[in-house]
């Protein structure tokens, strides 16, 4: 089967064992239609493709993740506990632009611990740092960009943790902000509009484009087949990390997932395109000398059984899909939950 390519089928251990071929056959037709239903209703029929592996929180941006045996689904990404959330606090420099490992690698040795409402931070050599979120008030209110978005309202963090990231980043003017509002501030960028099932919704707090990100370890175990030093998920940063998977970047098609047997249903909103962050070696903060592994990622050139965004992704790196709830927003998920793709 020629993956690469994008003749790929929906078609797994558990199907070969619960579905009949006729069934699976209608899957593989109906999931390589060029047009998906645009539709924030969830279907009604359900194929198992694999289980979560693993959790996984990043509660500041572009700082070292949590992993977690389950979490809470909300609209603006997984929450463990009030602040053990995904990417709700963001590093920004003095024009309140948000900074991360492409602008600075050394952002990948910071650990974050939150003890209740204490978050703890530590990184090599350097003293530890404990500091409290901040409450909302009028005076600490900032506004800041990711990308192209502008986010109306995130609270300062204080000075003394301002202090402690641009003495261990080597940078002035860092500061700290909190998203303390339970829903999205940010709305599609004219590129994201043109992707026939991303919806403003489907956007998070900090994150760069989604409030979920899900990829397989089979698409991750394939890349390293080509690569001479192997890589993990780390380099990637998924929330949703999924085993069990019997075709490398399956998860291209998946148009609707529902984790649990009763469990939330995401959408998909577009492949997950790539860039030079994944090339910062998770353990040592340092870019790695030969664009790795996103040089090889991008020569593996694949389709996504829609024309739209087939010619939007073009020839960019992908691995991952990005996801927006669309059922099920406050229900809790597991590692080693079931996972289910839509028959469409």
């Amino acid at each position: 089967m020629d993956l690469i390519k994008g003749n790929w089928k929906l078609a797994t251990g558990f199907v070969a064992a619960a579905a009949t071929g006729a069934i699976a056959g209608m899957a593989v037709s109906e999931l390589r239609k060029d047009k998906m239903k645009e539709s924030n209703v969830a279907p009604q029929k359900w194929i198992r493709v694999g289980a979560v592996c693993e959790l996984i929180l990043y509660p500041i941006k572009s700082c070292k993740g949590v992993s977690v045996h389950e979490a809470h689904c909300t609209k603006i990404g997984l929450k463990a506990s009030k602040y053990l959330r995904d990417r709700i606090f963001m590093v920004v420099n003095d024009r309140n632009a948000f900074q991360t490992q492409r602008q600075i690698p050394k952002m990948a040795l910071i650990n974050v611990t939150i003890n209740e409402n204490r978050i703890i931070l530590t990184s090599p050599g350097f003293d530890s740092l404990v500091f409290i979120p901040p409450e909302d008030k009028p005076e600490l209110r900032r506004s800041c960009r990711v990308f192209e978005d502008r986010i109306a309202e995130a609270l300062d963090c204080g000075d003394e943790v301002a202090n402690w990231l641009s003495k261990f980043l080597e940078m002035d003017g860092l500061r700290l902000l909190y998203h303390y509002r339970e829903t999205t501030q940010r709305e599609l960028t004219s590129l994201q509009q043109k992707f026939p099932h991303f919806s403003p919704e489907d956007k998070g707090a900090f994150s760069d484009q989604t409030s979920y990100m899900l990829m397989s370890e089979e698409s991750i175990k394939m890349l390293n087949t080509k690569l001479d030093k192997p890589v993990s998920h780390r380099n990637f940063r998924p929330s949703i990390l999924v085993t069990g998977v019997v075709d490398p970047f399956s998860e291209d098609y998946w148009g609707y997932i529902r984790i649990g047997d009763y469990g939330p249903v995401f959408k998909s909103s577009k492949p997950c395109t790539r860039c030079k962050l994944t090339t910062v070696n998770p353990d040592n903060g340092v870019f790695d000398a030969k664009g790795e592994p996103l040089s090889t990622l991008t020569k593996l050139v694949r389709t996504y059984g829609n024309k739209t965004v087939d010619e939007l992704v073009g020839n960019q790196a992908v691995i991952g899909l990005q996801l927006g709830i669309i059922q099920g927003d406050g229900g809790t998920i597991r590692v080693g939950d079931p996972v289910f793709a839509a028959v469409l």
